[in-house]
């Protein structure tokens, strides 16, 4: 993983000395987080130059409730997700990642996204601390009961319950997951969405 926003020449380097192996690593490229750089340049022009540079992964941003990293009801993330795929003679499409406060209370949300798209093909979704920062009855950190919620949630994307994401879509799922038994995911939301009880108005 590299993020060229503070190691310039990295991603090019490690591409260039690793080009004759049978198999070459992958390189994620970390989208940075905001920094001056992003201020003066939009974002897709630098995500451009990471895929120039030949990067294989790219994280963006998930779709979320409220603001977000990559403004990700904006057209800036939009325009990044499509430099990155878009096609560029002699380069491949990046995979995308969709990471950095995926959680079970956004994933429905955004495999509505990018199935809308034509995904989910070409998207990778990580989530670490959803995973791993669910704590158990006992208080204890349980990573198989994050997973457990997150399966949960994916079973109910899959069930077609939600066929578009609201800015209620916690609250929606969290009553959901209380009457269809889902404990982990309750627990899950619970966590994450503490102060998320109701409707917006």
């Amino acid at each position: 993983m590299f993020s060229e926003y503070y190691s310039g020449g990295a991603v090019r380097a490690v591409r260039e000395m690793t080009r004759a192996m049978p198999n070459p690593p992958a390189i994620y490229g970390h989208n940075g987080g905001i920094t001056t750089r992003v201020r003066h340049i939009y974002r897709e022009v630098l995500d451009l130059f990471a895929r120039l540079d030949g990067i294989d992964f790219r994280q963006t941003a998930p779709v979320a409730i409220g603001p977000g990293l990559l403004r990700p009801t904006g057209r800036e993330w939009r325009e990044c997700e499509r430099v990155l795929c878009q096609p560029l003679a002699g380069h491949r499409p990046v995979m995308i990642a969709r990471a950095g406060g995926l959680d079970q209370g956004n994933i429905i949300g955004n495999l509505l996204d990018v199935s809308s798209r034509g995904g989910p093909a070409g998207y990778l979704f990580l989530a670490g601390s959803a995973i791993n920062g669910i704590k158990n009855d006992r208080g204890a950190y349980d990573p198989s009961l994050g997973a457990e919620a997150m399966r949960e949630a994916l079973d109910v994307y899959r069930q077609g319950v939600f066929a578009e994401y609201s800015p209620n879509h916690v609250f929606e799922l969290k009553a959901h997951a209380g009457t269809h038994g889902l404990r982990a995911l309750s627990a899950a939301l619970s966590q994450r969405y503490p102060d998320h009880q109701g409707p917006h108005q």
